[in-house]
C-alpha cells in the first residue's frame, strides 16, 4: 500500500490518496479546497486566499463538507452534503474571549451530553455556559474551585466530566497537574495513568488491560504494547497501515494486502462521524457510535490516542475533549500567548478555534502546517518542566517568546509610569506630611504589582462588575490619619490613567485601566483596585491569579 500526497499549482488544492499499490484502487481519499473551488466543488467562486480550509471532498464517500469562518479566524459553520442534499450540519458561536459552544437552534449533527450548546449566540446565553474564567459549567455545578459541586479544582484542572454532577466522571490530578486517575459517577476507579520524570504517559491501566509506552530519544512514542495477551478483536491485519489526512488524523487502517479495516471521518473538533452519516456504514467499515469493545485504532484526531474510558484526546501536556472543542486543563501562562494575538489569551481553547489548519502536537502550542508554532517562531515550543512529549532542546536562535513579552510589558509599564509621574505628584497647594507620602507611594508600588499581575497573563482570581469607569472620589485615608491631611484630592490626580495595556479580559484587543480607592480590601488599608473596561461599565479585579493581595 503507498500513500500519496500531492497539491494544486497554485497552492490552493491538496489531494491526499492512500491506494493499493497492487490494483491503484483509491481505498481513501481527502480533497482539500482553500481559494477559487468553484470548478471542483460546484460552488459559487469564493476567494479567500487566507490559508482557512473553505472545502473538503471525503473519497470514496463523495460527500463535501464546507467551512466558514468569522473575521477572526474562527470556524463557525460547517455543513455536510451528497450532492445537493444537506446531511447535517454544525454552527459554532463564541464569546468575547474565544469560548465555543454549539447552536443547538441550527446545528442538525448529533453531539454528547457533554458539548456546550447554546440556543442563541447573544452574550446571556453564553455566560451561562461559560459564567468565569472561561470554564464551561455543566448543570448542577460551579466553576468556584472549594465546594462540593466545583467542576474544576483551585489550579483550573476539570475534575468533573460529563452531563451533571450526578452522572459525571470524576477526573484525579497529581501535584503537576497530570491526570493520573478516572473514576465513575459511583467512585469506582475506571483508569489510571502513569508518567515518567519528564511528564510523558508511561503506562495506562483500564478494564483490566495494562497498555505500556516507549519513546525513542528525541521523545517520540516510539512503541505501544500490552502488559498481556491482547483480547480478541474485530480487525484481523497482523500488521495494518494506518493512512492520515493533512492534520495526522487516521483516517483509514488497512492490512498489507490493501484490505480495509477500519474507516474513519471526523468533526472539525475531533468528533468520529459515525457509521448512519451521510451515507457511512458499518460494512464500509465505519464504526457505529463510539464502540465499546476494545479497538487498537486509538491513535484517531490529529494523531493522538484516544482513551476510551473518557473519550479524551491525550495531547502530552494535557488532556482535549474532542466533545467540548477544547483542553481540559489550561495552558502554561506566556507559553503561547501573544500580545498581538488576543484570542491565545484563552488557556483552554483548542489552536484558536481554527482546527482545519492548525493542530498542537504537544498540548502547549498551535503549530500551523509550516511547522511554526506562532508567525515569527523559528523553532518548536517545548512545554516547561518536562510536561511534553517534545524533550528537544530549543534551537540556539529560537526567539524566547515568554520572555520577549514579560520584558515588553515591563517596559511599557515603565514609559506609563514615566509619563505619569509629574502629574502625579501632589499639587504645591496640598502638601504631605511624611507618611501620608510613604502611604501614597505604597499604594503606587501596589499598583504596578497589579498591572503586572493582569498584562502578564496570571489571570483573574476574582472580579466583580462596577457601574463605571470613573475614579470614585473616595478618600484614601480619613482626614488626620497618620499624615494630618486628607489626600482625596490627590488621589483623583494619582495612577496611571488611560493606560491601554493587553489583557485577557475584556474585548480582544488591549483595555484601558481606570482606578478607584478603597479604605479596607482583603485586610489592606487603602489599596488601590484597577479596573478593566468594558465598554459601558468594568470589572474590578480583586486579586491576581497565583499571587497574594
Amino acid at each position: 500500500m503507498t500513500l500519496l500526497q500531492n497539491s494544486g499549482q497554485n497552492g490552493l488544492t491538496r489531494q491526499i490518496q492512500v491506494t493499493n499499490r497492487q490494483s491503484q484502487a483509491v481505498l481513501a481519499g481527502f480533497e482539500l479546497y482553500y481559494g477559487n473551488e468553484a470548478a471542483a466543488c460546484g460552488a459559487s467562486t469564493v476567494m479567500t486566499n487566507n490559508g482557512n480550509v473553505l472545502k473538503q471532498k471525503i473519497l470514496p464517500l463523495g460527500v463535501v463538507q464546507s467551512f466558514g469562518y468569522d473575521s477572526w479566524n474562527r470556524l463557525t459553520h460547517v455543513d455536510e452534503k451528497a450532492g445537493s442534499v444537506e446531511q447535517w450540519r454544525q454552527d459554532y458561536v463564541y464569546d468575547r474571549w474565544g469560548n465555543r459552544a454549539v447552536n443547538s437552534t441550527t446545528s442538525t449533527a448529533p453531539v454528547t451530553n457533554v458539548t456546550p450548546q447554546v440556543a442563541d449566540g447573544s452574550a446571556a446565553a453564553m455566560s451561562g455556559r461559560y459564567p468565569g474564567r472561561n470554564r464551561s459549567v455543566m448543570s448542577g455545578a460551579t466553576v468556584e474551585c472549594g465546594s462540593g459541586n466545583s467542576q474544576y479544582d483551585c489550579a483550573g484542572n476539570m475534575i468533573l466530566y460529563g452531563a451533571d454532577t450526578a452522572s459525571a466522571q470524576k477526573l484525579v490530578y497529581d501535584g503537576e497537574n497530570r491526570l493520573v486517575e478516572v473514576k465513575d459517577s459511583n467512585n469506582t476507579t475506571v483508569a489510571k495513568y502513569f508518567y515518567d520524570g519528564q511528564g510523558r504517559r508511561v503506562r495506562r491501566s483500564s478494564g483490566g488491560r495494562e497498555t505500556v509506552y516507549g519513546y525513542a530519544v528525541d521523545g517520540q512514542l516510539l512503541a505501544e504494547w500490552e502488559v498481556a495477551a491482547q483480547p480478541t478483536t474485530n480487525m484481523t491485519c497482523t500488521t495494518c497501515y494506518f493512512g492520515v489526512d493533512h492534520l495526522g488524523s487516521t483516517r483509514i487502517v488497512a492490512a498489507s494486502d490493501g484490505t480495509v479495516e477500519k474507516r474513519t471521518d471526523y468533526a472539525p473538533f475531533g468528533e468520529e462521524a459515525p457509521a448512519g452519516w451521510s451515507g457511512r456504514t458499518e460494512a464500509m467499515k465505519y464504526e457505529l457510535g463510539v464502540a465499546a469493545r476494545w479497538n487498537p485504532q486509538r491513535v484517531r484526531f490529529t494523531g493522538k490516542e484516544r482513551d476510551a474510558e473518557t473519550g479524551l484526546d491525550y495531547f502530552g501536556a494535557r488532556y482535549m475533549s474532542s466533545a467540548q472543542g477544547r483542553f481540559t486543563s489550561p495552558d502554561k501562562p506566556l507559553l503561547d500567548q501573544f500580545e498581538n494575538d488576543p484570542q491565545s489569551w484563552n488557556l483552554y481553547s483548542y489552536v484558536r478555534n481554527n482546527p482545519l489548519i492548525f493542530t498542537d502536537p504537544t498540548g502547549r502550542c498551535k503549530q500551523g502546517a509550516d511547522g511554526k508554532y506562532h508567525d515569527s517562531d523559528e523553532g518548536p515550543c517545548v512545554a516547561p518542566g518536562g510536561t511534553s512529549v517534545t524533550v528537544t532542546e530549543k534551537a540556539p536562535k529560537e526567539r524566547d517568546h515568554a520572555a520577549e513579552v514579560q520584558a515588553e510589558m515591563t517596559r511599557m509599564q515603565y514609559e506609563a509610569w514615566k509619563r505619569n509621574q509629574e502629574r502625579n505628584k501632589p499639587k504645591e497647594d496640598q502638601p504631605l506630611t511624611e507618611n501620608a507620602q510613604k502611604t501614597l507611594t505604597v499604594a503606587y508600588e501596589r499598583t504596578i504589582h497589579d498591572l503586572g499581575c493582569v498584562a502578564l497573563g496570571y489571570g483573574i482570581e476574582t472580579a466583580s462588575v462596577v457601574p463605571s469607569m470613573e475614579i470614585v472620589p473616595k478618600a484614601f485615608a480619613p482626614a488626620g490619619a497618620k499624615g494630618g491631611t486628607s489626600i482625596a484630592s490627590t488621589l483623583l490626580r494619582g495612577g496611571p490613567r488611560g493606560l491601554a495595556i493587553p489583557t485577557p479580559v475584556g474585548t480582544p484587543g488591549t483595555a484601558t485601566f481606570a482606578w478607584r480607592s478603597s479604605n479596607t480590601v482583603g485586610g489592606v488599608v487603602g489599596r488601590w483596585l484597577p479596573y478593566v473596561g468594558l465598554g459601558v461599565s468594568a470589572y474590578r479585579i480583586n486579586q491576581c491569579l497565583g499571587q497574594q493581595p
